[in-house]
């Protein structure tokens, strides 16, 4: 025991007051003489108790007084700040809970025993303790916000609620997490607690040795009571079929048999109401290659095999979409075919070169083009059109916006464009024609973000020094941001302009790709320059956020419409009323977007795209050893922390009770 004020202590000796005064006022009573003694003599037995209440009395007042005194000491005791052999500690707690860890045994799953472990450990924490928990599956994430603390119980009740996720997975950026938390925390015992499955691409970009120095490192193997066997479907792509120009592709799919056993089962392919079914063969350990051919009337397709012990990965989809469709708007048919843009384009476009796509061609005349026929299009071709009315425009604007493609030419239709409602797709409207005089052509496509573009543009360029271009249309000034030259005159007049719209492009040739303004039809750079503008406008396509995108991937979802409802694989809607991410995609399966205009009910154009697991999550090839020392037990390297108890609580409750004996006994006397 000790005291916060002891020099009251040095008061103590005034608790013999009362005793001192007893003996002091005995030995100056006076002796009184009675006659009748006898009557004393026999009420000896009730003198004697009055001796010893008085006696008592006089020890309990003395007491009192030492309390009392005592109390304004201020005792107290020191003891552990918590009952228990270790004291509070500052913990991370690092689940993986990526899309391995739902691979099923006997009822249970890898992340049943992470959490289960998770739980016991943080129940044996002193309460005191400091609690973060981070999860690795992507996007890695960290509970609670950093400058903020868990106690173990409130972390208990956050990691009942998780579940795995059907994400990829990244622990060595968990792991890297961790280390700064953990770090950030009190100045205690740094402790780090990670469960997960191990697998070999799991340790990809996990901490050097020394980063974890000061930190205690308990892990806890996940699939320590599984044999890790998965089959699944890790990837599924369609090509269009070069050898006929129709909607056929070939559908190339790969399949990993992780298990012990060889496969031979069925593989399902899907597009539409077209499927194949087929049984195939793949020996264990092995990743098998198939080929289906097939035809492709819907925007996408899936491959299946039968559900195993992992089954979010046995179904994956693919892209049909990307049919190398053209679309030709002929603005300015001739009687004579041999005269017009089309002619012109259609040999160019239906070249037969080895190891370049054979493209299917369609046309239609501008007062009949409608949204149907930019679905069934990648790419259109405006050729010398002028006349498009105001809804026509915007509906080309929303199909470029979607990562659609437009190459525009000029001629006298195009000259005559007026309409403010152009500028949708043009950098600005036509203001002159000009006549040229044996230009030199000079490539400033420096913008092209593809190197390989660029590299193709430039050969292109070496062979238009043959071509004699007469007249140009010349733009208006003031372009908006995304628009570039990639070709000019030598009097830096614009020749071919680009100008990005949301996720596509629109490609703008300012002469005719026919023989009215210029010879360059008949020159060899006609055809390496149309597939080459084709080509390029279909790589923004390409680049749409990818077709097939990993889950919790964002898709960029932009809009010039009123508004965009996103429905995912589960029915929910989700609107947008102006571009942006749409991050809600943690669920593998097709994902529609319905654009819409005004208030209306019907959707004025749509959209899918795919969601598929990560493939990397269906190998579960792990290491020799997992790299990091399990340490089960962990002694303090801290002295336990201590508290003060103070008495003076319980002390003024034993005054209070020698106050109420005291009082008793004095009536006694």
């Amino acid at each position: 025991m000790a005291f916060e004020s002891s020099a009251f202590l040095w008061a103590l000796p005034i608790a013999l007051v009362p005793l001192i005064m007893h003996f002091y006022m005995r030995s100056k009573a006076p002796s009184v003489q009675f006659d009748a003694m006898m009557f004393l003599v026999l009420e000896g037995g009730s003198t004697a108790t009055i001796r010893w209440t008085q006696a008592i009395m006089l020890a309990v007042r003395t007491l009192l007084i030492a309390v009392i005194i005592i109390i304004f000491a201020r005792p107290y005791v020191v003891r552990p700040a918590v009952v228990g052999a270790q004291g509070p500690v500052s913990l991370v707690v690092v689940l993986d809970d990526s899309l391995s860890m739902r691979l099923g045994s006997a009822g249970f799953t890898p992340w049943d025993h992470a959490t289960a472990k998770a739980m016991d450990m943080l129940s044996e924490l002193n309460p005191e303790s400091e609690v973060v928990v981070v999860a690795s599956g992507y996007p890695v994430r960290s509970w609670p916000p950093v400058g903020e603390v868990w106690t173990p119980q409130k972390a208990r009740r956050h990691i009942l609620k998780m579940t795995a996720t059907m994400a990829r997975g990244d622990l060595g950026q968990a792991t890297k997490i961790g280390l700064e938390r953990v770090r950030l925390l009190g100045p205690r015992q740094r402790r780090m607690f990670i469960a997960s499955d191990f697998r070999s691409s799991d340790l990809v970009g996990m901490p050097d040795p020394e980063e974890f120095h000061g930190v205690t490192v308990n892990s806890f193997d996940a699939l320590f009571h599984i044999v890790p066997e998965n089959r699944a479907i890790i990837s599924a792509l369609a090509v269009p079929d070069r050898t006929v120009s129709t909607n056929r592709v070939k559908v190339a799919v790969e399949l990993l048999n992780g298990s012990l056993e060889p496969f031979d089962d069925v593989l399902t392919v899907r597009i539409g109401l077209a499927s194949i079914a087929r049984r195939v063969e793949c020996p264990p350990g092995q990743v098998c290659a198939y080929e289906f051919v097939m035809e492709a009337n819907e925007r996408f397709g899936e491959v299946r095999i039968p559900s195993d012990e992992l089954p979010e990965d046995d179904v994956r989809w693919f892209s049909a979409r990307s049919r190398n469709s053209v679309l030709i708007v002929n603005g300015a048919p001739r009687r004579q075919a041999e005269e017009d843009e089309e002619f012109f384009l259609r040999k160019a476009l239906q070249l037969k070169i080895a190891d370049s796509p054979v493209y299917t061609l369609s046309r239609v005349y501008p007062d009949d083009m409608s949204p149907v026929h930019l679905a069934a299009a990648d790419i259109v071709i405006l050729a010398n059109v002028g006349g498009f009315r105001p809804a026509q425009i915007q509906a080309l604007a929303d199909f470029v916006a979607r990562g659609g493609g437009v190459l525009i030419s000029a001629g006298d239709n195009f000259d005559k464009i007026t309409d403010e409602s152009w500028n949708a797709l043009l950098p600005s409207l036509p203001v002159e024609r000009l006549f040229v005089s044996n230009p030199r052509y000079i490539i400033s496509g420096q913008d092209l973000e593809q190197s390989s573009s660029l590299n193709m543009l430039q050969e292109i360029g070496r062979l238009l020094d043959d071509v004699d271009i007469s007249w140009l249309s010349f733009l208006g000034v003031g372009w908006p941001q995304g628009s570039s030259v990639l070709i000019q005159t030598d009097a830096s007049l614009p020749l071919l302009v680009e100008r990005r719209i949301g996720s596509g492009a629109v490609l703008l040739w300012l002469s005719t790709l026919d023989r009215d303004w210029t010879d360059f039809p008949l020159r060899p750079a006609y055809a390496p320059f149309v597939r080459w503008a084709v080509s390029h406008l279909q790589s923004f396509m390409a680049a749409l956020g990818r077709s097939s995108i990993t889950v919790n991937d964002a898709r960029r979802v932009s809009l010039t419409t009123t508004r965009a409802d996103v429905v995912t694989p589960g029915g929910e809607i989700i609107t947008f009323k102006s571009s942006g991410e749409f991050t809600q995609t943690s669920v593998p399966g097709v994902y529609l977007i319905n654009y819409y205009e005004g208030s209306g009910a019907e959707p004025t154009g749509s959209d899918v795209f795919l969601v598929n697991t990560d493939s990397s999550e269906s190998f579960l090839a792990r290491p020799n050893e997992i790299p990091f020392a399990d340490t089960e037990e962990v002694a303090p390297v801290d002295p336990l922390p201590e508290k003060k108890v103070p008495w003076h609580p319980w002390l003024l409750g034993v005054a209070l009770l020698l106050f109420v004996a005291e009082a008793w006994l004095r009536g006694r006397v």
